[in-house]
């Protein structure tokens, strides 16, 4: 007797009900400012200085490293260290490791060649077979390689998913240099959108295919690693490193969505050396809880507050109300009245189909960026989502999503308009009730 794909749907409904709180893949909060990550990094930057120091003591290594920010333009945070065993960096023995100091960067050369397809011929030639470009192999297919290599395309080759040898696939990477400051010099550039568009970079920071763990996948030519954040999100970590035997390691990582991320190149030390994803995961632990300390404290700023309707006149009390909160989990929607009535409740009883469930929470996600109002500010859309128990299976959130609209608008969508100074929150826009909240 064959057996079902799928479990009961009785398991399914078990781990739903598990599931209490559903974010939005991404940011839980807007990326921070410049301004707020520099204050909340510094106050840890001499933790994550020790962290590293003790490592390079016991695992000897030269290391240079930066952690980049889009929003500026020097590093956020920089680290040298020229292990004494290595006499010569760069034109004299007396030279120490710094920015300009250059290392082999072996395979992240894969990620280069990928962005100078990008910027040549966009997403389009990744569709095309290789033997578009190299017709001898379409002979090669013909008497029986083994290899169908019409089949194969530039996109799986960029994604090392196409299925032939590494001999074919690799091309000699580690005689390819770089400074640290060069490769973060790009960095900025594909956090800023500098040369992709920002919906083509979007594109590129997504997975071809997933790994046989839930942690990873692979895109074009990103190796992905998944950090579970618990209710506040997962974090994608689109990276690429690359080795030369017995000389050293590099890693070029973006942190998706946070707009930021770091380059590490290291030179292996005569003994037992450290290893490149151990300085990768001293940055990103730190880096991680500075990106959320310094976002909830901007939101508490510049987000939460009450925000009533001017619909009554001067002196009036307004029947419209919403008052924006911040807790561990991030924005949230503590209270809300429209012409009087309490729209939370109508819309958990009545829209969202959850009539009877206590203390759900009405959770804000970012969903679109900053656009600028005509000068008159900053607007950006945020969703809200319910948290709590849900009949779907997995994630609800995007299941739930856009469930009703009103005036070709969607009910679940608020616009906050910000200050292009100093980021507050002056207003909130309900466009598909048709209404206008001004800060109280």
């Amino acid at each position: 007797m064959a057996r079902p794909i799928f479990p009961p749907l009785p398991l399914l409904l078990a781990f739903a009900i598990c599931v209490t709180t559903c974010p939005f893949h991404g940011p839980y909060l807007p990326p921070p400012s410049a301004d707020s990550l520099s204050k909340t990094w510094a106050q840890i930057q001499n933790n994550i200085t020790a962290d590293l120091a003790h490592l390079v003591k016991s695992k000897p290594a030269s290391i240079a490293l930066q952690v980049v920010s889009g929003s500026q333009p020097e590093p956020l945070f920089e680290y040298y260290y020229k292990e004494p065993t290595h006499l010569t960096f760069g034109r004299c023995p007396k030279d120490e490791v710094d920015g300009d100091t250059v290392f082999r960067i072996g395979s992240i050369t894969k990620m280069f060649t990928v962005y100078a397809l990008l910027l040549e011929c966009g997403f389009q030639c990744f569709e095309d077979p290789i033997v578009k470009y190299i017709p001898e192999l379409r002979d090669k297919a013909e008497l029986g390689s083994g290899i169908d290599w019409n089949d194969i395309t530039i996109g799986a080759l960029a994604s090392q998913m196409s299925g032939i040898g590494r001999d074919c696939s690799e091309v000699p990477a580690g005689g390819s240099y770089m400074s640290l400051n060069d490769m973060s010099r790009h960095l900025r550039a594909v956090l800023t959108n500098a040369q992709l568009t920002q919906t083509q970079t979007r594109r590129w920071l997504k997975p071809s295919s997933f790994q046989g763990h839930m942690t990873g996948a692979v895109g074009m030519p990103w190796e992905i690693i998944r950090v579970d954040r618990k209710t506040k999100g997962v974090y994608d970590l689109y990276r690429k490193d690359g080795g030369t035997p017995y000389y050293g390691e590099s890693v070029y990582g973006v942190v998706d969505r946070w707009n930021v991320g770091y380059t590490v190149m290291l030179m292996f030390g005569d003994q037992r050396s450290v290893e490149v994803a151990e300085v990768e995961a001293i940055i990103v632990k730190y880096l991680a809880n500075a990106l959320e300390q310094a976002a909830e404290n901007e939101a508490k700023e510049n987000v939460a507050g009450r925000f009533v309707g001017n619909e009554g006149g001067a002196g009036n009390k307004s029947e419209n109300e919403i008052v924006v909160s911040v807790d561990d989990d991030g924005l949230y929607i503590e209270r809300w009245s429209s012409n009087g009535t309490d729209f939370l409740e109508s819309y958990q009883n009545n829209i969202a189909m959850r009539k009877g469930d206590k203390d759900v929470r009405f959770g804000l996600y970012p969903s679109r960026s900053d656009d600028d109002d005509g000068g008159k500010g900053m607007r950006q859309a945020y969703r809200f989502v319910l948290g709590g128990k849900s009949p779907w299976y997995g994630c609800h959130s995007w299941v739930e999503l856009d469930l009703w609209r009103y005036a070709q608008q969607p009910l679940d969508e608020l616009v906050f308009v910000k200050d292009s100074e100093n980021g507050n929150v002056r207003s909130i826009e309900w466009l598909g009730g048709r209404v206008k909240l001004e800060r109280a």
